[in-house]
Order: structure tokens, then sequence, then C-alpha cells
């Protein structure tokens, strides 16, 4: 008689789900689960008095906000979904509360679209679409071989832990040598619809299906027989007490919670354990779902080291805006999969002798004009830079978002901070220390900046988490008294007592999340209006004329470093800080000429729009 596979009892859980990063995430859509309707995306339009665009936001006849988007023809074609669009009420009338749940909506309406997009791709085309989730693949079959293996060993484990009696063991043995050789014979003629029943079996079990009659359900039959053969292999060995067969580490099942080989949950359990920037994440669900598409497979432990080199090659070759991408580019993208692989091995899967595809990996090679070298300001181009219309006209185009236009390059000029370090101040990091105005730089999530500040309802809508490139980039900069004889004081107070959180209110993330990024588009071309862009000039031009300066001043390097946050070689250099006055002193060492025809800022001036 065959032999009785012990599995654990099942616990009634719902089919299982490919993890991802949220409910809408994990799962594709069944076909018609979104039956809304709603007008096109093309008549959703900004009123000329919010001054900037709002994807996918319609306004109703009593002030409240809609979210509005259409469905791609192709799914509407197939009949996926029934209804051409979907339209969600935001539940306000306030525009800046509508503006975070339309983003967040829209976020997670790619994921679905994402989803069903992955699953086309991974079967072919539109006529798998409807395949459960629950449906085995071909990189699931030798997980599903190994567990049944294991299991195997397992249950001859429990059976001889019960101390059988004689008649009992060789009939034990006798069961376990006639199956042996029914398995060998089958395997020998390759016929290995001896073992469907089991696999049938073993499916239902573990909540998977597979259809009958498929490459991968003949995949599975031969690979069901061999785990048999070696599992019934290791039981007489056992018995016969020539060695000790250990029973292996047993493989969670598959898709389900703990199953981390799998690409898709490898990518959720770094999500939540590292935490990335909403930048990253996007950048890393891309290239996971490129390098899925580009060889074919799901598994980490399924992925070969030439798979790999494979898709390096192929995403050196890949057009990004009609240019093909630069190696750095490249060795970044494939550094991210490298490093959510290593997180995965290194704390779950190792045990399993899986190994990381990438480990020991050498990186696409750069050559030095790849690099686009970084240029400092000169005083003709900062001349130029500031008195253009923004400046001495007073215009603020809608792309530099308001007053952000004016003051961020003053700021950035005159302690060369970062652009997404100056985009994110809220008004209460501006403060005053030894009697000197300094900008607080910072990290903060939602919930430290609630319990931080007294906010109001409007304010907490405003809330996003910020954050620095590295550790040393929080500091405490003075603002130099050129920026105060401009009237950055007088701005900050207008601003608190309209009530804003954000000191510039007006900017906005992009698709991304990231904070600067429409501001940095705007900008950079605002440095073409006014003359001055050239190859290698842009933001970081800032921080590069500002350490010049700072050389030329003879600032001690530690004061350079801090200023601009960055890294010390020596972590001694980490600790403490430098007093506001020390810095202010050396700062006031440093003449910013350019900015000598700039107007003093009034409040005049956010009336004015170009």
């Amino acid at each position: 008689m065959p032999i009785k596979v012990k599995l654990p009892e099942h616990t009634g859980e719902s089919p299982p789900r490919r993890v991802g990063t949220d409910e809408s995430a994990s799962r594709c859509p069944s076909e018609g689960e979104y039956s809304v309707r709603s007008p096109e995306q093309s008549a959703v339009r900004p009123t000329p008095a919010a001054a900037r665009k709002a994807p996918y936001l319609s306004k109703r006849g009593d002030g409240s906000y809609y979210f509005t988007r259409r469905f791609p023809q192709q799914y509407l074609d197939r009949g996926v979904f029934k209804q051409p669009s979907y339209r969600k009420s935001l539940g306000t009338k306030d525009r800046l509360v509508a503006e975070r749940k339309a983003r967040q909506l829209a976020a997670r309406f790619d994921r679905v679209l994402e989803c069903l997009e992955m699953r086309d791709e991974r079967h072919g085309g539109p006529k798998h679409a409807k395949r459960s989730t629950g449906e085995l693949n071909d990189d699931d079959v030798k997980v599903i071989a190994q567990r049944f293996e294991t299991l195997l060993l397992h249950s001859d484990d429990i059976d001889r832990q019960e101390r059988m009696e004689a008649q009992q063991l060789r009939d034990y043995v006798a069961d376990v040598e006639t199956q042996r050789n029914q398995l060998r014979e089958a395997n020998a003629h390759g016929n290995f619809e001896a073992s469907a029943d089991d696999v049938r079996g073993f499916l239902a079990a573990e909540q998977m299906t597979c259809e009958e009659g498929t490459d991968t359900w003949r995949a599975l039959l031969k690979a069901m027989t061999h785990a048999q053969l070696k599992a019934l292999r290791g039981i007489l060995t056992r018995l016969d007490g020539d060695e000790l067969v250990p029973t292996p580490e047993l493989h969670p099942q598959v898709r389900r919670e703990g199953d981390v080989d799998d690409l898709d949950a490898a990518f959720a359990f770094w999500l939540a354990h590292a935490k990335p920037r909403p930048k990253t994440v996007t950048e890393a669900r891309s290239v996971f779902r490129r390098l899925k598409s580009f060889t074919g497979k799901t598994r980490i432990s399924s992925l070969s080291r030439q798979d790999m080199v494979d898709f390096r090659a192929d995403e050196s070759l890949r057009l990004v805006g009609g240019r093909r991408i630069r190696p750095q580019t490249v060795n970044k993208l494939v550094g991210l999969v490298h490093a959510i692989f290593k997180l995965v091995v290194k704390d779950l899967l190792h045990g399993r002798g899986i190994e990381s595809p990438l480990k020991d990996m050498s990186k696409e090679r750069v050559k030095p004009s790849d690099v686009t070298e970084k240029q400092d300001l000169s005083q003709e181009q900062l001349t130029a830079l500031f008195t253009g219309m923004v400046h001495a006209r007073g215009a603020r185009p809608v792309g530099g978002a308001g007053e952000a236009g004016f003051w961020l390059p003053v700021l950035g000029y005159t302690n060369g901070a970062r652009m997404s370090e100056l985009a994110q101040l809220s008004v209460h990091e501006v403060l005053v220390r030894d009697c000197v105005v300094c900008l607080w730089l910072t990290t903060r999530d939602n919930d430290e900046q609630a319990a931080l500040h007294d906010l109001t309802a409007k304010q907490r809508d405003e809330l996003y988490e910020t954050s620095l490139k590295t550790g040393q980039s929080r500091r405490v900069i003075p603002v130099h008294p050129r920026v105060l004889e401009l009237g950055f004081m007088d701005y900050v107070e207008h601003m608190r007592k309209l009530g804003s959180f954000a000191l510039f209110p007006d900017i906005r993330p992009d698709q991304k999340g990231n904070i600067s990024g429409n501001f940095s588009k705007w900008f950079n071309g605002y440095l073409g209006k006014v003359g001055i862009k050239r190859r290698g000039v842009d933001w970081i031009s800032f921080r590069h004329t500002l350490k010049t300066a700072m050389r030329g001043a003879r600032v001690e390097q530690e004061i350079r470093n801090y200023v601009q946050g960055h890294t010390s070689k020596h972590t001694s250099e980490d600790y403490g800080r430098f007093e506001p006055t020390t810095l202010l002193a050396a700062l006031s060492t440093l003449s910013f000429p350019a900015l000598a025809r700039v107007p003093k800022w009034t409040p005049a001036h956010m009336r004015s729009h170009a």
C-alpha cells in the first residue's frame, strides 16, 4: 500500500495570494471586480485658481472632489472591466487633502494594472488572463517536489517513533520496497502517470492547481516521481542502518508567508524590512518586473548567474528618452536587485542552500567618458540666474511652485544644501539658536511631526515623510546674513500667519514620491531660459560652487563637510556638532555678489504670476 504523507492540519486559509506591498498589489483583479463608471481621464483639468496640475482629480458642482481614471482599452476589449472608468469620491472639499488621496489611489491603480501586465507577460498573452494565483508555474515545480520529499521523510520519522512491533515493521519495509520497485519500473519506462494520484492529492493539500496535460504538469509528474524515489531510498537506508539520512528543512508552501524564494515575496520582504524611499521602491518594482519578463522565472533559486549576466547586458541596451542608459545606471539597478537578494538570502534562504545569483558578480565597466563632470557656476552664470525673470521681475511660473522658485536657488547658493533638503522644510524647522537664524535639516515621519508640533487638522493632512541622503546629513546650519537682508524671515512669518505647515506649500511630490522631482524638472528648464544650462550644470553646481568658495576662504574641512552634510572619513568626526555662532562666523567670510541686484522679498510678490 502507498505511504501516506502526514501533512499539517488544514487551517481553512483562503487560496494563496502572491505577496505584494499591500492588498491591492498582492492580487490581480478578477473579471468585473471594478464595475464603476466615470468621465474620461482627458476631461479632468485643474482649475486656474489652483495654478498647478492635479491628475485624475475632478470637482463636482457642490465643491467635492472625485478621483476618475480610465481603464486601458486592451482590458476593456477583453471584458476584464465592465465599465470604462474607475470613479471614487474623495470625501473632501479641501484641494490639498484631495490631491494627497488622489496620489494614493493613482499609485494603487498603477499597481493593479502592473499586476495584470505581469500576468499577461508571464503566461504568453491575454488568453491566460484568468488564471488563478494558486496555479503552479514552471518555477514552482522544484519547490513542490522538495516539499513532497521532505514530508515523506518526516512521515517516516513519525512512523518509526511509534516503535512498531516486529510484524508491523516487516509490513512497513515491504510496503516501502514494493512502492519503490513500482516507481523504479515506471521511471525506467518514462511512465510518470503512475504518480498522478499522489500529485493530485498533494496539490489539493497545498491549495495549488495545475492544468493536466500541460508541459508544467508533465514536469511536475517527473519531479514528484524522482522526489518519491529519493525519499524511499532514504527511508530504506535508514532502515538498513548504513547511514543517517536527515530530514531536510521544509520549504514554505508556494506563495505563502515565508516563501521568500518567490520574487514577489522577496520584494515584499525587502519593502517591509528595508523601508526604502518611494523613489527607490518605484525603481526596484520596475527592475523586478523587467527581470521576470526577461528571464521568464519567478524564483531566486531558479535564476542562474548566466541569467543575471544576460539581464544586465539587456539593461545596458535599454533606451530611455531615446538614449541608451549609462553604465552607472545599470550598476545602480542591478545593485538594487542584489541588495534585495542579499537581504532575503542572508536572513531566510541561506539555510536552504539557496545563494544569490548575483553574489560576487562584477559591475558594468564605467569609462571616464561615461561620467558627467559637475561644473561650478561662474559669477557670470550666477548673475544671469539671479537677474532672470523670477528674481529680478517677480515672475512666479507654475512649475517653480510659487515662492520656492525665488527662495530655493538663493538658499542653495548660500548654504549648498541639497534640493530635497530645502524642498521638504517646514516652518518649524526655521529656528533661532544662540541668536542665530538656522535651518534644521532632519528626517521625520508623520507621527514624529504630529507629536513635535501643535498641528491643526489641515496641517496634519499636509504631512508626508521626509528623508535625507545619509545620517550625517542631519544638521543645523545658519542662514547667511545676505539671505536675511532679502527678507527671508518676513517670508517665514508670512507663511506662519497663513497657517501653513510646509515652508514651501506649493511644492508637490512627483509620481515617484520624490518631493523635489517636479521642482527639479522646472529648475533645469529655467537654467536653459536664462542661458546657462550646460552639460554638468544643475542644482549640484551650487554645492560645488560653495565648496570652492569655502576652500578659497580657508574654511576648515570639518566645517565644510558639516555645512554640506558630507560623510566624514573618521567615526570620531561624527561626534558632536558645531555651534551656530562658529558656523556663522565661517560662512560670513563668504560674499555672494550675484545677489546684489535681487530685490527684497515682500508679500506683494505672491500676487505676481507668469
